[in-house]
């Protein structure tokens, strides 16, 4: 799997993630682990997509923290409308709960 990695300003883009370029890490290091965080990213969507899907099917909620200000809630289709108004796909941020 090739990864898309560009240099921006010495940051290193992989897909829509930045990682900092320490000066004295080779190249083919790069690419190896920008392969492989592009496969653990595919691998957390497709967990999620799953997750909603049996949320949906149950009608339950629940809610991802990956750390501080990166959480959210999932309500399944037809759950609090209401709240939903704001949301296209089910996600609500933490921050649209306040």
């Amino acid at each position: 799997m090739t990864a898309n990695v560009e240099r921006n300003q010495g940051i290193y883009v992989v897909d829509d993630c930045d990682l900092k370029e320490p000066s004295s890490v080779p190249d083919d290091l790069v690419e190896k682990n920008a392969a492989k965080i592009v496969e653990i990213k595919k691998q957390i969507f497709d967990l999620l997509a799953e997750a909603e899907s049996l949320a949906d099917e149950a009608n339950l909620q629940f809610n991802i923290s990956i750390c501080y200000g990166m959480g959210g809630t999932y309500f399944p289709i037809g759950m609090n409308d209401d709240i939903l108004e704001e949301s296209q796909d089910g996600w609500m941020s933490s921050s649209m709960m306040c």
